[in-house]
């Protein structure tokens, strides 16, 4: 990553969720450098790509399958320029390098996918289908004991935090723990109040995910009705 990782080191905030003169009370307030917004367009999200790809840790919640876990003809659809503003994924426009980063070995990725995507066909339930059964396969792995991202569907109910402030993920890079959403632009915060409050919003939401075997059952159900909908 070269200067891109150094740019990223500088920006950094210093090692997270510790209590020290740096950190402030309260919900809203921040200490200095707690909240670093990348607003350098094309670069910026290669950037944040590149964090996503080589942190050690992540847990993160998604509205839609994440990067990383997608089927070839799904990411189509999700990148398709009418639907995705913002790619989280390397596309036509984004710098060469961010192609050339690969996914830490050994990563611990936890992904807790809204239930809702289970329901979501479009115009193109057979793509859908492929790709639910994609991650039934990725949940059938962890039963037999090979290492990869761990899947696991979160109900709508009972609503939760994270319900209400829509995707956020929470990663460990080079030893610092950081909370990061992308939109707009991509958005790194530490130590604040809030970014503890969306770290508590994340563990709240793992506890209140479905069980490894409730997940398998309810992607296959899912891809079953998919699969369906698109042969009626």
């Amino acid at each position: 990553m070269g200067k891109h990782a150094d740019f990223l080191m500088l920006h950094m905030p210093p090692q997270s969720y510790s209590r020290d003169q740096r950190d402030e009370e309260g919900l809203a307030r921040r200490a200095p450098h707690d909240c670093w917004a990348d607003v350098a367009d094309h670069e910026a999200t290669a950037r944040y790509i590149a964090v996503m790809r080589t942190a050690s840790e992540v847990t993160q919640f998604c509205m839609a399958v994440p990067a990383g876990l997608r089927t070839p003809p799904y990411q189509q659809i999700v990148l398709a320029p009418d639907v995705c503003a913002t790619p989280d994924e390397p596309v036509l426009g984004l710098p060469p390098w961010v192609h050339r980063v690969p996914w830490a070995a050994g990563q611990q990725r936890t992904v807790l996918l809204d239930e809702t995507e289970l329901t979501r066909g479009g115009n193109q339930p057979e793509v859908v289908a492929g790709q639910l059964r994609h991650l039934v396969d990725l949940v059938s792995r962890e039963e037999s004991g090979v290492r990869g991202p761990v899947v696991r569907i979160l109900p709508m109910s009972p609503l939760l935090f994270v319900h209400t402030v829509g995707p956020y993920a929470e990663v460990t890079l080079h030893g610092h723990r950081l909370v990061t959403s992308v939109g707009l632009f991509p958005l790194y915060e530490t130590g604040s109040g809030a970014a503890q409050t969306m770290s508590a919003g994340l563990r709240e939401a793992v506890a209140a995910a479905c069980s490894r075997e409730e997940t398998y059952d309810r992607l296959v159900r899912a891809a079953d009705t998919m699969q369906r909908r698109a042969t009626s």
